[in-house]
Formats: structure tokens, sequence, C-alpha cells
């Protein structure tokens, strides 16, 4: 009698355990199938990749129509990210011309993407004139503004310090880095561009993280 409740209670739990072990089984190729897929496309990249991929932080700062835009809300959608002014006369006019080129270039995948400027100049981008600048480019691009400690916190995470200066009596400019940013439908940061890069590049790596 002592046997047979050993024996059952042993089967119970070997039972119990090899059903634990699937779980963990489980949850570990799904960890590795999602890294692998990430991994596998660093070799496809154009840009310069991230390795190994960075969540980014989540955010909510205000768009040119007034309304919220928080980072996990998009989940699904690749995200190209820069950072600029619309008062910009050289850089910036030249990278939003480039995501124009390369937001085109992708015909009907350019649903899945949402392409972003967040302001480095918050004193003169109000909503209205974030949407009048951007809209001269792509009506489907976005501006980005909003309190302070928000900004900066995104500006510390990217490693932007945006320096004001006055280049002559009359122009005030904004000191900042013209890098290009794509974040990955699952909120990783995945590849960059100093200096922008070409637009045909851009449109590639988009795809290939599309397809990830």
């Amino acid at each position: 009698m002592g046997t047979g409740w050993w024996s059952s209670t042993h089967v119970r739990c070997t039972e119990r355990v090899g059903r634990l072990l699937v779980v963990l089984l489980s949850v570990l190729l799904l960890e590795w199938g999602g890294g692998a897929a990430r991994a596998s496309s660093h070799g496809l990249l154009r840009g310069l990749p991230i390795l190994p991929p960075e969540p980014v932080i989540d955010f909510t700062l205000v768009d040119q129509h007034g309304r919220a835009f928080r980072l996990r809300d998009q989940r699904g959608y690749l995200v190209v990210l820069t950072f600029g002014f619309t008062s910009c006369l050289d850089l910036c006019p030249l990278t939003l011309g480039t995501l124009k080129r390369a937001y085109t270039a992708l015909g009907k995948e350019r649903r899945r993407v949402r392409v972003a400027l967040i302001t480095v100049d918050p004193r003169r981008d109000t909503p209205a004139r974030l949407k009048t600048s951007l809209g001269s480019f792509h009506p489907d691009f976005i501006g980005l503004t909003g309190p302070e400690p928000e900004r900066f916190r995104l500006y510390k995470s990217f490693g932007v310090v945006p320096e004001r200066y006055m280049l002559d009596a009359h122009r005030l400019v904004v000191n900042h880095p013209p890098a290009i940013y794509l974040i990955d439908r699952a909120g990783y940061l995945r590849v960059s561009y100093n200096w922008g890069g070409p637009a045909e590049d851009i449109a590639h790596d988009i795809r290939v993280l599309l397809q990830n």
C-alpha cells in the first residue's frame, strides 16, 4: 500500500515536471525565434545596425493636430524617427527630403510605417507650425512637441543635446545630431543613419524590418 502511494505520487510529480518543461521550452523557443529573426536581418541592413537591438523608452508627445502620440500605440508599425526644427534651412530640409523619397518609394507598404520628427525648438515649433512645415514634404509626416520633461527624457535616451545660439543678428539656430532612426514594430531601435543616408538604403531597410 505504501509502495502504491509513492508510485502514484511519483507519476503525478513526473507529469507536472514534464508539463513545466514543455512550457519553459516553448517560451525559450519563442524568445529564440524572435531574437533569431532580429539577428538574421542584421546582415541585410544597409544602415548602421544597433547590436543588440535596444528597446526604445515609451513616450507621450503631441502631434501637429494636437493629439497625443504614444510610442506604445505604434506597435505593429515601423517608426522612422528624426530630430529637427522647422526654422532649419540646411540639414533638416535635406533629411526630410530624403525621408520623403524613401517613404514614397515604399508604395503600399507605407500604411505600416510612421515617419515622425521631434522638434528641438519647441518655443517656435507650435503644432500649427509643425503641420505647415511637415505637410510641405508629405501629409503623412508627423511633427511632435510636448512638455520639457518628456522631451528631455527622450533627448537623453537618443543622446541628443540641443544647443541654441544666434548665427547672426537675426537668425537663431538649434544645433542637433542629423540622424535618422528606425524603430521596429516591436518597439526596438534597429538601425541608425548618421548624417541621413541614401533614400534607397532607408527604403530597403524599412522593407527588411517589415518582413521580421
